[in-house]
């Protein structure tokens, strides 16, 4: 699926805004969660408005599949991704949000699943 048109090289800020309306377009055709954040949050640059949209696309897209697979809620869901991701690392084993990440291993082995 395609975007449609927009701008390639934004520069000025009505572009940026036009990018910004494809861009929230197409999450919402997607039934991306989108809360209080508009077009001109993210082209101003507000942080904590654009940290809340890009957790709504995580929700979306990463832990999709895992409700997909049982889990009945979100953070069963995101329990579910955590435990996915670490899998690899035996000596990792995470069971909560509490406990399982006091020690610093569980968040380790989740950054370098990420960034190898």
């Amino acid at each position: 699926k395609t975007l449609g048109r927009f701008v390639k090289d934004p520069k000025m800020r009505c572009h940026k805004l036009e990018n910004m309306n494809v861009v929230m377009k197409a999450l919402s055709e997607q039934e991306v969660r989108l809360v209080n954040i508009g077009v001109e949050d993210v082209v101003d640059c507000k942080k904590k408005l654009m940290l809340g949209l890009l957790w709504s696309i995580i929700l979306k897209y990463q832990l999709e599949g895992a409700l997909s697979e049982g889990a009945k809620t979100v953070k069963a869901g995101l329990l579910c991704w955590a435990q996915r991701i670490t899998a690899e690392y035996p000596e990792v084993n995470i069971v909560n949000f509490c406990g399982s990440f006091q020690d610093g291993k569980a968040l380790c082995a989740m950054v370098l699943k990420m960034f190898p």
